[in-house]
């Protein structure tokens, strides 16, 4: 399935004058996000905002290995567990992709 949003590895750039984040593709030298040190948003949850944003790429690509994982699993031994990790993982992944 081809995705709709950035291709590449992504990867979370401090500027050191602001403590703010510029988000990149290695794939594309165009800027995906800035992320903002502000009175609200303090510099460490900006900093873990940041590094989460850059990673959502590699964590919806593993989420889906794990779906699939876990539907084979659910097919050869149904479990509650299963029905319900399947669910949580599919409305994660539609709520990235939709």
């Amino acid at each position: 399935m081809q995705t709709k949003h950035t291709s590449g590895t992504w990867e979370a750039v401090k500027f050191e004058s602001s403590n703010d984040y510029t988000i990149f593709s290695d794939l594309c030298s165009t800027p995906i996000a800035d992320i903002w040190v502000s009175d609200a948003i303090p510099k460490e949850e900006t900093e873990s905002n940041a590094k989460l944003i850059a990673a959502s790429p590699l964590l919806l690509e593993a989420l889906k290995e794990c779906l699939f994982g876990l539907e084979i699993a659910n097919k050869e031994k149904p479990c509650k567990g299963f029905k319900n990790s399947i669910k949580m993982a599919q409305e994660a992944i539609n709520k990235a992709t939709n």
